[in-house]
């Protein structure tokens, strides 16, 4: 709440067919979600060199998917970085790929150099 904005943010509809594929998708998929709810899921995007905070989702957990854009270049950035007991952990934005994590834990997203990065972000609780 006190950093200034980086990034965009697009909700994506219950209504639309993305959101009830991958609803579905995960319901079938990841048993421990049955009993919770998905409350928002959207796109994120950030642009070329663009330094976004280290924040936390709050409570329940966050999906992050990395949808297929590219040949992913390790010099190219866009990792998602997590406080893990101290030490900085990162995960390579691997096309088609997904990350859960507790929303209680601490994280923030790298921008590519050279491209705008997007991932969809699903939430539950």
């Amino acid at each position: 709440s006190n950093t200034p904005v980086t990034g965009m943010t697009h909700n994506i509809p219950e209504s639309e067919l993305v959101y009830k594929l991958i609803a579905k998708t995960l319901y079938e998929r990841v048993e421990f979600i049955r009993d919770l709810t998905l409350y928002r899921m959207y796109v994120n995007c950030f642009a070329p060199s663009e330094d976004p905070y280290f924040h936390t989702d709050g409570q329940g957990f966050t999906f992050l998917y990395y949808p297929i854009q590219r040949i992913h270049n390790l010099d190219d950035g866009g990792e998602t970085f997590f406080v893990v007991d101290g030490d900085l952990m990162g995960i390579m934005p691997i096309s088609n790929r997904m990350v859960i994590f507790d929303a209680g834990i601490m994280h923030k997203a790298t921008s590519y150099r050279n491209d705008h990065r997007f991932t969809i972000a699903i939430k539950y609780h």
